[in-house]
């Protein structure tokens, strides 16, 4: 299946016992905006892109450049890959794209594979509440890192789509994925949830010390930025012939 992906590389890079960061969006766009931060945050450059006939025909338009819509920005100063996209992927392509993020473990000789997912909540009284993170690891070793990062552990429930496919091929390959989890709720700011992400994230990798002040101070601005992008992406999606999709 990650032969239907191909994987089109601008620069080569080396990566080697880095971490592949997997921003892509599933129940919201808390993925990328995440994945955004860190890649400003870190300053990391576009290196590769993946291409596939199951794709939406979409181009990304940043400082007058056409991108592809998913996305792999890296350092080889700070051993980390960022995977982005603004689109939401169909179902169908949950194996394939995860499938391709592990054959990038493989190839880049990568030590692990970090996954950003929101977890929707029913509405509560008390919207005060800090929204929870919790983690889930594929293997031992990264439950382990979950537990002495001081990170609560997802105990029971379940994860879907790219995030699903990596956990269970992880276990299975004995290879360290972990997905960070946190709340959304409808009437919070997706902003809260990603900081509290990105918070957890530096408490796993402190020596990236990402810096979150930002997101907050500019939390309108970057919701509004992500929700054009998701308005303009859907028409082409909709009216895309689903064999695109598998």
């Amino acid at each position: 299946m990650a032969l239907d992906i191909e994987l089109r590389k601008f620069k080569d890079i080396n990566l080697e016992d880095g971490i592949i960061v997997e921003c892509l969006p599933s129940v919201s766009m808390l993925g990328g905006i995440v994945g955004s931060h860190i890649v400003s945050e870190l300053d990391l450059d576009q290196v590769f892109a993946f291409e596939s006939e199951r794709f939406p025909p979409i181009s990304m338009v940043f400082s007058t450049k056409p991108k592809f819509p998913i996305r792999g920005y890296a350092s080889s100063e700070h051993k980390i890959v960022v995977i982005l996209s603004e689109f939401i992927p169909s179902p169908n392509l949950s194996r394939p794209l995860a499938y391709k993020l592990l054959n990038c473990y493989e190839e880049f000789k990568c030590s692990k594979i970090i996954s950003f997912e929101g977890l929707p909540v029913i509405e509560e009284e008390n919207t005060d509440r800090k929204l929870m993170v919790f983690g889930l690891g594929s293997t031992d070793s990264a439950r382990k890192l979950l537990e002495d990062s001081k990170i609560s552990q997802m105990d029971t429930g379940m994860v879907v789509g790219v995030t699903a496919i990596l956990m269970n091929e992880g276990r299975w390959r004995n290879r360290d994925v972990i997905s960070l989890m946190g709340e959304i709720r409808e009437n919070i700011s997706p902003m809260r949830t990603a900081v509290g992400l990105l918070e957890a994230f530096n408490k796993l990798f402190p020596q990236f010390n990402i810096k979150t002040k930002a997101l907050l101070e500019q939390a309108k601005e970057i919701e509004t930025h992500f929700e054009k992008l998701q308005t303009q992406a859907n028409p082409v999606i909709r009216e895309a012939p689903m064999n695109i999709y598998g």
